[in-house]
């Protein structure tokens, strides 16, 4: 007889995705999940869930293009020169380091477009050819 049951939604698209955390934690969201009498990935679910009410799409995606248009912000007050096809490369490399972190196409565009919104505001440096 199995006293503790796991539970999946029919039909869910799930992703697997894995992480290293430090045992005492694993321990604490086994014994957590027991007590809820659910699985660790529902709990971890629910904990996304929450995170996620609390801080909109539009948030994450803004502190995102934030920290690019920093990035690109230090990319021109290191170089000497700025060369015309300089920012499309930027762009270029910050659209492949999101796919490869997995961010989906729709959310990578959202913060391309996002990013030459931010970059704008603080432009300084002239570009020339």
């Amino acid at each position: 007889m199995k006293i503790f049951k796991h539970r999946r939604g029919p039909g869910e698209e799930q992703i697997f995705i894995g992480a290293f955390i430090p045992s005492d934690l694993e321990q604490y969201l086994t014994l957590y999940a027991l007590s809820k009498g659910c699985s660790k990935s529902q709990v971890i679910r629910k904990w996304l869930d929450d995170l996620r009410s609390r801080h909109e799409d539009a948030v994450v995606i803004n502190n995102i293009a934030i920290k690019a248009a920093v990035a690109w912000k230090m990319t021109r007050t290191t170089s000497k020169v700025i060369k015309r096809d300089t920012l499309p490369k930027f762009v270029e490399q910050l659209q492949i380091e999101l796919k490869n972190k997995g961010v989906s196409k729709i959310y990578i565009d959202r913060i391309t477009n996002k990013f030459h919104h931010e970059k704008d505001k603080s432009s300084t440096i002239e570009e020339v050819e």
